[in-house]
């Protein structure tokens, strides 16, 4: 059988136990009601909640974050080749060795801005869509990457993207907003003025 290309956390009945009340053991922490230990989640990212469930397929009792459950988890990123870390390493060497006078310093998160001519008109209340896919620099889709979006500094909504690269974020209220999308091997990515008009889906791609 093929390997399916996630797994998702379900819990249609949640323990009414409290977690303080129980006693410690191993992983997690033991429940004296149903005589099982509760592994802890919590901290596990998707790469390893992922390994765990596909090998695991009985009954897990577990504590999750709301942000782990009712959503598919995806295959984790494969890293690129060897020959491609060492392709990469030769090119950093080379370029550091023709660049003797460079300094090390903070990398601040690439930005992009989109056309926002139109920002003289009011914009129509209501509720829109953001979708699109991320990818790398090799043109290759990004799972699991973090696309979120802001208003004013504030977070308004977010969503992680599948194993092809593709996200989508709904209701977003009509409006301006930034895009900011991060992945845990590339640079933070940023793109402003994105307009989102009600009952539309305002499309945008991404490239770390």
């Amino acid at each position: 059988m093929p390997k399916s290309r996630f797994v998702q956390i379900d819990i249609p009945t949640p323990c009414s136990q409290s977690w303080d009340e129980m006693t410690t053991s191993g992983n997690g922490r033991f429940c004296g009601e149903c005589q099982k230990t509760v592994i802890d989640f919590t901290t596990w990212s998707d790469s390893q909640l992922y390994k765990f469930f596909a090998k695991n397929t009985d009954h897990v009792c577990g504590r999750y974050l709301s942000t782990q459950v009712a959503r598919p988890i995806y295959i984790p990123h494969q890293p690129h080749s060897r020959l491609y870390k060492m392709t990469i390493a030769l090119g950093l060497i080379v370029f550091f060795t023709q660049t003797p006078q460079l300094q090390a310093q903070t990398r601040p998160p690439k930005i992009a801005q989109t056309d926002t001519s139109l920002k003289v008109k009011p914009v129509e209340s209501g509720f829109g869509q953001i979708s699109g896919r991320v990818f790398d620099d090799k043109k290759e889709p990004l799972p699991s990457a973090v696309v979120q979006v802001s208003q004013n500094g504030v977070i308004k909504g977010g969503a992680a993207t599948d194993f092809d690269g593709n996200y989508i974020i709904k209701p977003v209220e009509a409006g301006y907003y930034n895009l900011v999308i991060t992945y845990p091997s590339c640079d933070s990515f940023i793109i402003t003025g994105i307009l989102v008009h009600p009952q539309e889906m305002t499309n945008i791609n991404a490239t770390l």
